[in-house]
């Protein structure tokens, strides 16, 4: 089966912002991945829960605890994507599996479960 990605263009800051049914709001530029959800599987530190995380082309992933803030996001549908560096595929419950495409490291980021694929 042939799969046809949709291009999503940068800004003229050159990023993309995005949501999906379960992503609020998600950051897509060269350096990294943010993505801000009320994740159940999320670290809690002094009593709070963060509230985002960055996925780096190097494979690594850090939580964060604040929030990217109103972004004009483009509001995905299941399906194939392609932002900068990155493939972006939204699966049938809005989550996420990303792939650096310079260094083929991937993600899972979804409400219950975040990590290096």
């Amino acid at each position: 089966m042939n799969v046809t990605s949709k291009l999503l263009s940068p800004d003229s800051h050159g990023q993309v912002y995005i949501s999906t049914a379960t992503i609020f709001r998600a950051m897509v530029t060269p350096e990294f991945i943010g993505c801000e959800a009320d994740f159940t599987c999320a670290p809690t530190e002094d009593g709070y829960r963060a509230t985002g995380v960055r996925a780096d082309p190097d494979g690594s992933l850090t939580w964060i605890w604040g929030n990217l803030g109103h972004l004009p996001v483009i509001k995905l549908e299941e399906g194939v994507y392609n932002a900068l560096d990155w493939d972006i595929v939204v699966v049938a419950n809005g989550g996420l599996r990303v792939t650096n495409r310079a260094t083929g490291k991937a993600f899972v980021l979804d409400a219950d479960r975040v990590e290096a694929a």
